[in-house]
């Protein structure tokens, strides 16, 4: 087993699914669920943003090989966030616009 392997089983035990039904059993809008999960969603790229800058910003962390490599693990995370991100949000765009013009 290779070690390309292990590091894609060790990502996929990281994702974590979303419970986006309504958690008191009201009827939320469409409008309100993506706003909230954008919101929650924007919160934590930020913070994970704010934790590659803090390592970027730690003299020691630069200088090992090992907190190199973590590093780009989490540069990696981060940019797959924010491109899923992206994307959805195209589609969320792209959904309504359809909507809207039937």
């Amino acid at each position: 087993m290779s070690v390309q392997m292990v590091s894609k089983v060790e990502a996929l035990s990281r994702t974590t699914a979303v419970d986006i039904s309504p958690q008191n059993g009201e009827v939320e809008s469409l409008d309100d669920r993506l706003r909230d999960l954008f919101a929650g969603s924007s919160a934590a790229t930020q913070s994970l943003y704010d934790s590659i800058m803090a390592d970027v910003q730690h003299p020691t962390r630069l200088s090992a090989p090992g907190a190199l490599l973590a590093l780009q693990i989490q540069l990696g995370d981060y940019r797959h966030e924010v491109e899923t991100v992206s994307a959805l949000t195209r589609k969320g765009v792209s959904l309504v616009e359809t909507l809207l013009r039937s």
